[in-house]
């Protein structure tokens, strides 16, 4: 649990930037939040697809599809994260 409460803790501002509506303390840092948070936008539907491979009707197949997916899709983030970080770099 301590683990999961870390993990939390560092990503919370992270978070709030992308909530749904930015709250006093966040207002001021998140004017690009639309763009902050793009790159995460595609990964909940790959991710849910590994949760819902059908192991029992379909076999490992169905798990090293899904699994593939999700890799496919946090290369992406991961390019799209770091062409963020490099626009942010050029603009300091």
């Amino acid at each position: 649990m301590r683990r999961f409460e870390g993990a939390v803790a560092a990503l919370g501002p992270g978070l709030a930037a992308c909530s749904s509506g930015p709250t006093s303390d966040t207002a001021a840092t998140t004017s690009g939040a639309g763009d902050i948070c793009a790159p995460g936008d595609d990964l909940p539907t790959p991710l849910a697809s590994l949760r819902d491979a059908q192991i029992v009707q379909h076999g490992t197949a169905a798990v090293e599809q899904a699994w593939s997916t999700v890799g496919t899709a946090v290369s992406a983030f991961r390019q799209d994260v770091g062409a963020l970080a490099d626009e942010v770099k050029s603009a300091c």
